[in-house]
């Protein structure tokens, strides 16, 4: 397998009738249910807050959308200034 192996990735998609699992409500109450346990977990010394997927990105986006700022590397800023200065 060799090079294929270890520059392999994938995605996978995984649709699911939520009424052959007792419906949408019951859904998501087992995934809310699921996501307070996950979030009361004991944390580890360093840890301020369990995050689950998207919840980083997300509070990223509310932070951009709020200020009207996108935070950037000083590198990045100076090559796109060389870049417009062409």
């Amino acid at each position: 397998m060799g090079d294929v192996a270890n520059n392999w990735s994938g995605h996978l998609v995984l649709a699911i009738d939520p009424d052959l699992l007792g419906g949408a409500s019951a859904v998501k109450t087992g995934v809310t249910q699921m996501i307070e346990k996950v979030k009361a977990t004991k944390k580890l010394p360093d840890v301020k807050e369990i995050l689950m997927p998207s919840e980083r990105g997300d509070k990223m986006t509310k932070q951009v959308l709020d200020s009207g700022e996108i935070e950037i590397e000083v590198n990045l800023y100076n090559e796109l200034k060389k870049a417009s200065e062409k």
